[in-house]
């Protein structure tokens, strides 16, 4: 699948979109209205530029990135080629229906559609598809084009074969896919920073010790551990999409 519709041209819309363009693939993004997408690619130049000056990548790569994506305000145009998508818009179940509705009797039934949402079920968000199979929730972290995980959650209509294929695209993105195996609110990632947030907040009430204090044991402590994990996790993921670009660039 090398042609990515992104709905949403908000900070994770089109973070979501560097991400998808950064790993070779051909990306389009709607956006409402001409503002809406004149916000959209100046944050996505400001993240490119970020990622060159810091070597990531280096300037003929972030030409590449930037030429990959293309910004519409027309659905139709926006989906003519797309074999995957991802609804990034805000967290309005109502409005989220309505796009389905409308991408439904626009693209195949074959077509995934994925919704970014980090606080409501597929399940739920599929009602009233015609296709709830082929529907299932992929979860970016923010920022979208710099941490590896997405949480992928099927609903009880969602089919296996979308599940694998959204997990093999996913991984296509050099992103570390994560499959539940049941829908539940806060999936993984959030759950287990909000037991953190608890526990801390347990510790502060109970007077065990200050908060400067409870922030400093998780700041030099767990802390470190996470940032440093994070940091050679990135490099590695660094160093494979840039063998990966250059791979594709010799063929």
């Amino acid at each position: 699948m090398g042609n990515i519709t992104i709905i949403g041209a908000g900070t994770m819309g089109h973070s979501i979109a560097l991400s998808a363009a950064w790993s070779g693939q051909s990306v389009s993004i709607f956006g409402v209205d001409a503002r809406d997408l004149e916000t959209a690619q100046k944050g996505f130049e400001i993240k490119l530029r970020l990622m060159a000056d810091n070597e990531l990548i280096d300037n003929e790569q972030a030409k590449e990135v930037a030429e990959r994506v293309a910004f519409t305000s027309s659905l139709e145009k926006a989906v003519e080629n797309a074999e995957f998508i991802i609804e990034a818009v805000p967290e309005n179940i109502g409005l989220k229906h309505q796009i389905y509705q409308q991408l439904e009797g626009l693209i195949a039934n074959d077509i995934i559609i994925t919704s970014n949402s980090s606080g409501l079920m597929p399940t739920a968000l599929a009602e009233g598809m015609k296709h709830p199979e082929r529907f299932v929730l992929t979860h970016f972290w923010n920022p979208a084009h710099l941490i590896p995980l997405v949480e992928i959650v099927g609903g009880e209509k969602t089919s296996e074969q979308t599940l694998q294929r959204t997990k093999a695209l996913i991984e296509q993105m050099n992103k570390q896919a994560v499959l539940l195996k049941k829908e539940l609110p806060g999936f993984i990632g959030n759950r287990l920073q909000f037991a953190l947030f608890r526990e801390a907040q347990a510790l502060l009430d109970a007077g065990v010790a200050s908060k400067e204090d409870i922030d400093a044991a998780v700041t030099y402590s767990i802390g470190r551990r996470v940032v440093w994990i994070f940091f050679m996790r990135f490099r590695i993921i660094c160093s494979r999409t840039c063998r990966q670009n250059k791979s594709r660039a010799a063929r």
